[in-house]
């Protein structure tokens, strides 16, 4: 159960009251970024080392989630059979004893350090005696003590990057064989190979058989008596072959230099190709069998798993090391509709699932909404507004022509409405027939928001107008200013209005004057309210930022994120914030609209996870300053820790972290005191 420790870490509880460490989770959003290399440890747990930090899979490369050493450029991770994970970054090579949770540097890799490239594979290998070897440009280094002490095993002009070990022992080094561990070098491998005299490209023994494979630039030859002869098991023509790699069964993967693998079930006697590897995979960099037979490819677009019984490809979820995402949509179900604005593709998130693909286009999108009956709308540049009565499976073009449309809009008398470069447009059918309305035909509109008491306002170039709730009265708010991009409303009715380049302005009047709030110089990309006072902003350059006070003061809020570059945040039905950025999806680290966020209330939500294992946290709220003390009760009524001990703290929502690692499994209760009022909350602990 530690991965629950490492999950809860991210969601980032308080050190002490009122220090909220980490904001946001990045487990959400489609796959993509570079992999370099993958490892598997002895119960089956998937390692990624990526230019983004070490990631792991715990439900055989189904999800992946960050496990350590976060925006580290790691080039390589290996598990040994003694427990400790090693991992390669910049010059470091890295050693951990307690399953990747802390670092320390195993060993200065000084200059010529080997970095991955296209057809190269792991520097790691562990010899059955318990040796540890590690290859790098030039030199080669190996550690009989579990990497605390390394020794130069041999200094070459080539890249050691490819270890293997024979039946009787012996190393296989690329093109050299060894005794170990006396490291005699006792033949080179330029036998004949199917009559041929040639330099071998690297050797590699099966796991289950006395077989060594020896691979030639496009042929593979295999050996059953350890070298001294060989006979052809596959040959590609023109195509050079790079890669193999075996399970403890014996089946073999071999990838070919046009991104062709082959499988071989027989330790390479003969092979069936699978289906051509996605265009995603043609930068690969490392490819793994697994002990229950999976394979998998590292690649520049993320993880991909090879599907046996379709022998083809599906991209495996790296979540947080997604291609830029926004606009975004949370959908009754929970589900997210997410655009990924360099493709021009939608996908579809189920809650806790892996991205689906939903549909393809040559147009950008720019907008998401649902009809009152549930059919989803699409704003798109160039296609106008796109329809799916089926949830996504299947779309259509509603409004005609090459219309450009930047918002939508449901209102709550069901009507959507539709804004964009030639105005605004409306529809009475849930989305399926479109009519202009011809007062705002000069208007490009940008953002739509109703407000709580039914007027409706646009904003855009022009900058904000406001009409009636029949669509017919229009009045300028404030003409003057730059592009309006966003706008919001807070339950006490003040307005918020995020500019292109000037910032944040806030209306108390309902529109009719308006003052700057912050943000000089920076563009708005997002705005949500939480209650009677809280409001977010999202920047396009400087992240996310959180005001309690009705936007008279703000303070930053993107602890956690992948990157400050923010293309959409909205709200959620299931009470978490979502945000896009160029770095992929994330949701924040606990629900924001709690009733400790929308109520002036002392509040005690219950833990999350619940049941426990290691850690609980729990949101709280007070509604005025004072002093709060949290406590651990057993069934008996006995105090048997205490996590906050008179700590004087300001009226707002937090969340703190509770250490049940040392409770035995049973029942417990949380109880928190504040001025004079106690509240408690029932959880469990789970062994």
């Amino acid at each position: 159960m530690q991965h629950w420790f490492r999950i809860l870490a991210m969601l980032c509880a308080l050190a002490n009251a009122g220090n909220a460490q980490v904001y946001w989770q990045s487990d959400f959003g489609p796959w993509g970024g570079r992999v370099n290399d993958l490892c598997e440890d002895i119960a089956g747990n998937l390692y990624a080392a990526t230019m983004q930090g070490l990631y792991w899979s715990t439900d055989e490369g189904a999800s992946w989630r960050l496990l350590s050493l976060e925006g580290k450029e790691l080039y390589d991770v290996h598990f040994a059979r003694s427990g400790i994970l090693f991992a390669v970054q910049d010059r470091h090579l890295l050693r951990s004893i307690d399953g990747g949770k802390t670092w320390e540097t195993s060993m200065e890799l000084g200059t010529g350090v080997f970095t991955l490239d296209r057809g190269q594979v792991s520097g790691f290998f562990e010899h059955s005696s318990g040796a540890l070897f590690y290859g790098q440009r030039n030199n080669s280094y190996f550690s009989t003590d579990d990497g605390a002490h390394w020794e130069v095993f041999s200094t070459t002009d080539y890249s050691i990057n490819f270890w293997s070990e024979a039946a009787d022992g012996t190393l296989l080094t690329g093109a050299r064989l060894y005794h170990w561990p006396d490291r005699v070098q006792y033949r080179f491998p330029e036998a004949n190979l199917g009559g041929k005299k040639s330099t071998v490209y690297l050797l590699y023994a099966t796991p289950a058989a006395t077989r060594i494979a020896a691979l030639l630039q496009r042929e593979l030859f295999v050996s059953v008596d350890e070298g001294m002869s060989w006979e052809r098991s596959f040959a590609s023509g023109s195509i050079p072959l790079d890669m193999i790699s075996s399970s403890p069964d014996g089946a073999v993967a071999l990838m070919s230099h046009d991104y062709d693998f082959l499988i071989s079930a027989d330790a390479g006697r003969t092979w069936s190709p699978t289906e051509r590897l996605l265009p995603e995979m043609k930068y690969t960099y490392d490819i793994l069998c697994t002990r229950r037979g999976a394979l998998f490819v590292a690649a520049g677009e993320g993880i991909f798993r090879l599907d046996p019984a379709r022998g083809s490809w599906e991209p495996c979820d790296i979540h947080h090391l997604a291609k830029p995402v926004g606009p975004l949509l949370q959908l009754p179900d929970q589900r997210i509709i997410a655009a990924l604005p360099l493709s021009d593709e939608i996908r579809d998130l189920p809650p806790g699932g892996s991205w689906n693909p939903v549909m393809t286009a040559d147009v950008p999108f720019n907008a998401f909404a649902r009809s009152g009956s549930g059919n989803l709308l699409a704003a798109t540049d160039g296609q106008g507004v796109l329809i799916s009565t089926d949830g996504g499976g299947s779309w259509s073009a509603t409004t005609g022509g090459e219309l450009t449309v930047n918002a939508l809009l449901l209102l709550r008398d069901g009507r959507v409405l539709a804004g964009g470069q030639t105005g605004l447009y409306e529809s009475r059918d849930d989305g399926l027939n479109w009519a202009r309305l011809r007062s705002t035909n000069e208007w490009s509109i940008e953002c739509l928001l109703e407000r709580g008491n039914g007027e409706v306002i646009l904003g855009g170039e022009a900058g904000i107008f406001i009409a009636s709730p029949d669509l017919q009265a229009w009045r300028a708010a404030r003409p003057s200013w730059t592009t309006v991009m966003t706008l919001a409303e807070d339950g006490s009715g003040r307005l918020f209005a995020g500019t292109v380049g000037e910032g944040l302005f806030r209306s108390t009047d309902g529109g009719n004057t308006w003052e700057s709030v912050g943000f000089d110089g920076q563009w708005i990309t997002g705005l949500a309210a939480a209650g009677a006072s809280y409001c977010f902003a999202a920047t396009r350059l400087e992240g996310i930022f959180e005001s309690r006070d009705g936007g008279a003061s703000w303070n930053p809020y993107s602890d956690g994120l992948r990157s400050n570059e923010i293309l959409d945040l909205i709200p959620g039905v299931d009470g978490y914030l979502y945000v896009g950025t160029v770095r992929g999806l994330s949701r924040s680290a606990w629900p924001v609209l709690t009733a400790g966020y929308l109520t002036p209330d002392f509040t005690l939500e219950q833990n999350t996870p619940n049941p426990a294992s290691n850690i609980a946290v729990f949101a709280w709220s007070i509604p005025r300053e004072g002093t709060v003390r949290m406590s651990v009760f057993d069934l008996l009524g006995r105090e048997l820790s205490v996590v906050l001990d008179g700590v004087h703290a300001v009226p707002g929502l937090y969340w703190q972290q509770v250490e049940t690692g040392a409770l035995a499994q049973g029942t417990y209760f949380c109880v928190m005191r504040y001025e004079g009022q106690t509240l408690d909350r029932k959880f469990q602990v789970v062994r």
